[in-house]
């Protein structure tokens, strides 16, 4: 971690980055193998899946407003912000995953200590999330994550003593080196390791939501009591590219894996990286539609018969691997295309939210007998060409897995903000209900002795206080402004709250 720090009138202006190495030891030759050297090329390596990176930053709520850090290159996460008051703090979370088949431990730290007089006025912490310290031979197990948490203060502890005489630039560094482990007995767990679900945006559950596992990310198509549905963030690198008026199938290079890269007919390449054809036949037809294919058209076709059906059912196998197994792995349906805001009437998804057409792709919906509906990434939903056109359109999975893998054994409840639904776990106080994901848009926080509705304006933080049911009389045209409620208040579902 490395940062700088300038005194101008008491403000602290920062520039902060955390470094990320990763060691590895071949069975037989010793290679010190830094994540950003090229390592493309050496077959030994990339067989050994060493995969150790940065990911999912998550800005604190209640840091001084500023942009969320970046990654660069897997390895540095960067920010930049200005501290102008004592209390006065910038904090994140950021997740030091390994995707790949060898556990990972930490081999060496090196921190910067802050001096003697810089203590005084400044707080810098790097631990793991739950305030475990972090420290040589803990491990970060294969196919798991450990989250980080990063924080710079301004103290509120102060004389004026404290504060630097003149104007320094400060340097902090943290570095962390992980090794390939050695099976050793001395080697410790951290209690906040956990599989590769990470949510990145939302709660997890709800449309446009953003779930990874490992390095496969998804979006929340979406979800009941026991389940969520999930399209896949690219499509998979599988199939073949096309140029130049031909199509060539790729080799073993495929990975069948997403790979954003793969995003079939782009409008304006001349280059089609992943397309695939749907089927070598209208095998759900024959003279008619056969009757395990419905009794009319649209109707959802996507089955074994499917050449898309190999690649899906080997995706479904990889995740299995890392640990999350799919209840099922298809294509997407019409009706999902629909509910999303995509119509076939109009023959275009320019209503849906943008992920739904960032790629083309078939859905597992026929129209006729020799016609499939497709996704163009850039916008229209079509069925021009029959199912044997492989130049365009690639395989993007929808995956379905068990609610719990998420949300854990939680109960999620439901309730209303003016007209707006939200979501919170059961017995979740609106205090911990605004310093979590649930507040998807980091929009609340406290409002003096209650929680109050944020805003972008520092003359104004604040647009009104959350209210419980306003005081009506019987016939409920008189209400009153009814009273605030406080941080500590426990939310109740089903329940709708106002802003006052």
């Amino acid at each position: 971690m490395r940062g700088f720090f300038y005194k101008d009138r008491k403000t602290l202006y920062m520039i902060l980055s955390i470094v990320l190495l990763s060691v590895f030891s071949l069975t037989i030759v010793y290679a010190a193998l830094n994540t950003v050297l090229n390592i493309t090329g050496n077959a030994e390596v990339v067989a050994s899946n060493w995969d150790i990176h940065l990911d999912n930053v998550q800005l604190a709520s209640g840091s001084v407003t500023s942009t969320a850090p970046t990654i660069t290159n897997k390895t540095t996460a960067s920010f930049q912000t200005t501290l102008t008051n004592p209390g006065d703090f910038y904090e994140f979370t950021i997740d030091v995953v390994n995707s790949g088949t060898i556990d990972a431990v930490i081999d060496s730290i090196e921190k910067t200590a802050l001096t003697e007089p810089q203590s005084k006025y400044l707080n810098y912490i790097v631990e793991y999330q739950n305030g475990q310290s972090i420290s040589t031979k803990q491990l970060v197990e294969k196919n798991s994550y450990v989250r980080l948490k990063v924080k710079v203060e301004y103290r509120k502890d102060l004389t004026a003593s404290d504060l630097p005489k003149t104007t320094e630039t400060l340097t902090l560094s943290f570095t962390v080196k992980y090794v390939q482990s050695d099976d050793s007995s001395n080697n410790t767990t951290v209690e906040n390791n956990g599989n590769l679900i990470r949510v990145i945006s939302g709660t997890g559950t709800k449309t446009s939501d953003e779930v990874c596992i490992g390095n496969e990310c998804f979006y929340v198509i979406s979800s009941d009591d026991n389940t969520v549905t999930m399209l896949a963030k690219y499509n998979l690198y599988v199939g073949g590219e096309y140029y130049n008026t031909k199509w060539t199938a790729y080799g073993d290079e495929a990975t069948g894996k997403q790979d954003s890269t793969m995003l079939g007919y782009v409008k304006g390449n001349s280059t089609s990286k992943g397309g695939t054809h749907f089927s070598n036949a209208s095998y759900w037809y024959n003279g008619g539609l056969k009757t395990e294919y419905g009794v009319g058209y649209p109707t959802y076709v996507y089955d074994s018969n499917s050449t898309l059906y190999t690649y899906v059912e080997n995706y479904k196998l990889y995740l299995s691997a890392l640990g999350v197994i799919p209840i099922e792995a298809r294509l997407i349906t019409l009706e999902e295309l629909e509910g999303l805001g995509c119509s076939s009437s109009k023959y275009s998804c320019s209503g849906a939210p943008s992920w739904v057409y960032v790629t083309s792709y078939w859905s597992g919906t026929a129209l006729s007998s020799d016609r499939v509906w497709y996704v163009y990434s850039h916008g229209p939903l079509s069925y021009e060409y029959n199912y044997s056109y492989s130049n365009s359109f690639g395989c993007r999975p929808v995956i379905v897995i068990d609610k719990k893998q998420i949300i854990g054994n939680k109960k999620i409840i439901e309730f209303e903000i003016e007209e707006r639904t939200y979501q919170a776990e059961e017995g979740m106080t609106w205090g911990e209900w605004s310093e979590s994901l649930y507040d998807v848009d980091d929009e609340y926080w406290f409002y003096g002795d209650g929680i109050g509705n944020r805003t972008d304006d520092d003359s104004m933080p604040f647009l009104g206080a959350i209210m419980d049911q306003p005081d009506c009389d019987e016939t409920g045209e008189i209400c009153g402004l009814g009273r605030i409620i406080s941080p500590n208040e426990i939310i109740e579902a089903n329940r709708t709250y106002y802003l006052g």
